[in-house]
């Protein structure tokens, strides 16, 4: 379980030099929460090929909780 909250004011300050105080609070705490036993996903993958040299961009969509999408790379002999 994840629970913090700022100790005093924060101050946010932008290239244009203004700034805005306020407090931080942040809940990540899981422990009244149950595992996902399945979750629905779709899955997609764009390649090049170019000679021995192999480059893979594959995406995943979770239905109900975001994505990822990552890169790889391997040369065949």
């Amino acid at each position: 379980d994840l629970k913090l909250n700022s100790a005093g004011d924060v101050v946010i300050t932008s290239v244009l030099g203004n700034g805005e105080k306020g407090k931080i609070t942040i809940d990540a705490g899981t422990l009244d929460q149950d595992a996902d036993k399945f979750r629905a996903k779709l899955m997609a993958n764009v390649g090049l090929s170019l000679g021995p040299v192999y480059v893979d961009v594959p995406a995943t969509i979770y239905i109900d909780n975001g994505y990822s999408v990552g890169i790889t790379a391997g040369i065949v002999w």
